[in-house]
């Protein structure tokens, strides 16, 4: 009788788990469908949002974009000499009245763009049109860094890249396109495409991924190591690779040398090219 009971129990729990993780599916993908609109639940709801900052760059070795939820371009195009702008634009949805702000703040060497709610429980924000644009002058040699910035990004993939000494990018989720001069590369993204194009000297690359094909081309001269671990998708390269066990290829490039390469990736297809 007491197992029947426990048995019982125990498939009510299940049963009340799966109903509520489909339930939260369901309304995810609702919240991500194109045709939804809160506006259509809240008319009065919908903002609009066009904030820009400007800051000369003397005494700036680190740019932060931080918790931005917005389709992401960065290029140099139109820039000035030694300055900065970035302007986020759009319209965003809410139902707390919690209005989206966008500040600059400058700690020491680094300059931080972020966006914010306010402080509290927010519910309901939706970003249908919003775009944040980062113009960074090609006389910049600092770093450039993402962080929580769960959106598409595309970085110098239309202008010219100027010499950075880094470019990290930590998201949620969402597709990453850059070409450039990053020299140290630092990439951790949760699920999505990610498509980077070195096209100068090769310091430390790190790119992990949960999830998206992973594409690096980098000089054909590049000399160094790589490592790759792929749980579940194919790995082509330019370069010859050794291969191993349980998806792990490693070798030297063009006989070894400073640069050191890491790619992890769990499922998605990884291409090295040579360039």
């Amino acid at each position: 009788m007491k197992k029947s009971i426990g048995a019982t129990i125990i498939i009510l729990v299940v049963i009340f788990l799966a109903t509520a993780i489909s339930g939260s599916i369901l309304l995810g993908v609702a919240l991500n469908n194109a045709d939804f609109k809160l506006a259509k639940l809240f008319p009065d709801s919908a903002v609009e949002i066009d904030e820009a900052h400007t800051r000369n760059l003397t005494g700036i070795n680190t740019i932060e974009l931080k918790n931005i939820a917005a389709k992401i371009t960065i290029t140099s195009a139109g820039a000035k000499e030694s300055t900065v702008t970035a302007t986020l634009k759009g319209t965003y949805f809410h139902t707390t009245g919690k209005k989206i702000t966008f500040d600059m703040k400058a700690e020491g060497s680094k300059l931080t763009f972020a966006q914010s709610s306010g402080s509290g429980f927010n519910l309901g924000y939706n970003f249908e049109d919003t775009s944040l644009v980062l113009i960074v002058p090609t006389d910049y040699t600092g770093e450039l860094k993402l962080t929580n910035c769960a959106a598409k990004i595309d970085a110098f993939t239309s202008s010219e890249s100027p010499k950075l000494s880094g470019f990290a990018s930590t998201n949620g989720a969402g597709k990453l396109d850059a070409v450039g001069y990053f020299k140290n590369i630092e990439i951790v993204n949760s699920a999505g495409k990610i498509n980077i194009r070195e096209k100068g000297e090769v310091g430390t690359i790190s790119i992990k991924n949960s999830a998206g094909k992973v594409t690096l081309t980098l000089p054909k001269n590049t000399k160094g190591s790589i490592e790759i671990s792929n749980n579940a998708g194919k790995v082509e390269s330019d370069f010859p690779l050794r291969s191993g066990e349980y998806g792990n290829y490693w070798g030297d490039l063009n006989g070894g040398g400073d640069a050191k390469i890491s790619i992890q990736n769990s499922a998605g297809k990884i291409d090295i090219i040579a360039s």
